[in-house]
């Protein structure tokens, strides 16, 4: 088990930095140089359910696309280990572009994970890394477990970095996976 999540790990690490590693070129107009020269207009501040189809595609992944009832995309990613399923939510979207997406993972119940887990999960380096949750609070011992983090972008052109994102994300997920699996 811990030879193939070590495995895991190191290919979705390899692969979400190959993909990150060729740039693309700006696709905007505008310079502005405390953003590192990209330009945050509406057109460029969002990102479209066609690059994060890319973005997965460039990490081998296949997903279903769907819509919630606001009209807004969301992915079903199939063929993740670790996971009950694994989600892609795109957020505040306008025009058939979104400010943001969310990464979810969710991994059904496991009761030995107590809310000290989980807040120790949390607390190390929180701003940085996905948040774990218990659906119905943390002090639910029944309710399923499930990592998220959301990141935002400055626009379809930067469709690597969202692959990048997702990599490291579903690192994540092997790692909590196998937290999980130590408690049972």
């Amino acid at each position: 088990m811990k030879k193939n999540i070590i495995a895991s790990l190191l290919i979705l690490s390899l692969a979400s930095v190959a993909a990150y590693a060729n740039p693309v070129a700006s696709t905007a107009k505008q310079k502005n140089p405390s953003s590192g020269g990209l330009s945050f207009d509406d057109k460029n501040a969002r990102i479209s359910a066609a690059s994060v189809t890319k973005s997965l595609n460039a990490l081998g992944l296949k997903s279903e696309k769907s819509t919630d009832k606001n009209g807004d995309p969301h992915f079903v990613v199939t063929g993740i280990n670790g996971a009950k399923s694994v989600a892609i939510f795109m957020d505040d979207c306008k025009s058939g572009r979104c400010e943001d997406v969310t990464f979810y993972a969710d991994f059904g119940s496991a009761e030995k994970i107590t809310p000290e887990m989980l807040n120790e999960w949390n607390h190390i380096g929180s701003k940085v890394r996905s948040r774990a949750s218990r659906s119905n609070g943390i002090a639910n011992p029944t309710g399923p477990l499930s990592l998220s983090t959301t990141v935002s972008f400055v626009g379809d052109h930067e469709y690597k970095k969202l692959s990048m994102q997702f990599g490291l994300f579903m690192s994540e997920v092997l790692l909590f996976a196998n937290t999980i699996e130590k408690n049972k």
